[in-house]
């Protein structure tokens, strides 16, 4: 898991312990075929003193010594940043695909009953309606002059203010 203060140094959407995305191709690979991209950004330079630095090791998205392209912290908050833009699409892995619905966005169902049938009529015109992301079902339609569309109790099942 990435340190903390990298995650606010560099901007990055990650929670505390959010890991990477995963992506069907290496880090490496990647940045080959993204490198010529509208949306690919050049990192700055490395501000640790060459000297300090493992030279080993060569950095293709710095194109520098110091680390590996796979242990680059800075290109994996770029990479998250873009797949986060939609960018990425075509690198990502299977195993990101949810699914099921993220929590949260599953309507609530509320059932609400207005007034009563009219005498001349054998059956009620009832509907459900899609009201700030919330089913509310059984809304009687055309109850005369009746204005109470919403009871004050569904709007406070859907957590909203009157």
């Amino acid at each position: 898991m990435p340190d903390p203060k990298l995650r606010t140094h560099l901007g990055c959407l990650l929670k505390p312990n959010q890991e990477w995305t995963r992506f069907n191709r290496s880090t490496p690979v990647i940045l080959q075929e993204i490198k010529g991209k509208l949306f690919f950004e050049k990192p700055r330079p490395m501000t640790a003193p060459i000297t300090s630095r493992d030279q080993t090791k060569f950095c293709d998205y710095y194109e520098d010594v110091g680390h590996a392209t796979n242990d680059c912290v800075s290109f994996n908050y770029f990479l998250e940043r873009q797949a986060k833009a939609g960018k990425l699409d075509n690198y990502l892995s299977q195993k990101n695909v949810k699914r099921t619905e993220p929590e949260g966005s599953k309507k609530l169902v509320i059932n609400v009953v207005v007034g009563g049938v009219d005498p001349n009529h054998n059956e009620a015109l009832v509907i459900t309606l899609d009201v700030a992301n919330h089913d509310v079902r059984k809304a009687l339609v055309d109850n005369g002059s009746s204005v109470d569309i919403i009871f004050l109790h569904a709007l406070r099942m859907m957590n909203v203010e009157p």
